[in-house]
């Protein structure tokens, strides 16, 4: 049985493999650049009303699971310009945010100081951060991390749970993207038309599943569609 379970996460490991080979999401330069420009549209009075109400979602869950921010050390992963971060400071947690874009961060250091928080902030790759080194590793009650490349695939999910001695948050798109050969394969053989599929969780829900976890799963769906 033991020997089944490996396969199987093995196989599931070599398929979460193959849908991270964008040329962006191996380029770290890029990617900082990328979240750079989209710094300014955090300025925008509806997403921060949208914002607004995913994190309240998010804290509403986190309460479920049992996490209490008062006096819990968070890691935020890609905070951004502290969506999170910010809201479970104020709330009394002592927040580690971190994220490889500068001007996400400029943002976040203003509302730190603006409203006075403890937030210990770090700018770098979650790719190829080192996690002793940064004294990381196990340090965690609460590891985030909520829409965000900088968990991308097997081993940058590992290292996320390896900071935590408690519980992990992870969120990502339902996505529409599938490979062409299966879609064509179910359109021609089976008559079905190409649907959503969730590849963006569904490999990290599985894995923690076949390792011997239960996770809890939550979906979104605005408006009652699929995006």
């Amino acid at each position: 049985m033991e020997l089944q379970q490996k396969d199987n996460i093995d196989n599931l490991i070599d398929c979460w493999k193959k849908t991270t080979t964008s040329v962006m999401l191996q380029d770290e330069g890029r990617m900082a650049a990328f979240w750079n420009k989209r710094s300014g549209d955090y300025a925008n009075n509806i997403e921060k009303d949208n914002r607004k109400k995913r994190t309240d979602e998010i804290l509403d869950l986190l309460e479920e699971a049992g996490f209490n921010p008062e006096g819990s050390r968070v890691l935020d992963i890609g905070c951004g310009p502290g969506t999170l971060t910010l809201p479970l400071s104020k709330l009394g947690a002592e927040v580690t945010a971190l994220d490889i874009s500068s001007g996400m961060l400029d943002r976040l250091k203003d509302s730190v100081k603006t409203e006075s928080l403890p937030v210990d902030i770090v700018e770098c790759s979650w790719w190829t951060a080192d996690i002793d080194e940064l004294g990381f590793r196990n340090e965690f009650d609460l590891v985030i991390a909520s829409m965000t490349p900088g968990v991308k695939d097997i081993e940058s999910f590992d290292k996320m749970m390896e900071c935590s001695k408690n519980l992990c948050y992870y969120s990502n798109f339902l996505r529409r993207e599938e490979d062409r050969a299966y879609r064509d394969i179910r359109s021609s053989i089976l008559g079905e038309k190409s649907e959503n599929n969730m590849n963006g969780i569904i490999y990290p829900f599985m894995y923690l599943y076949l390792s011997g976890y239960k996770p809890s799963l939550r979906i979104n769906i605005p408006n009652g569609r699929m995006n």
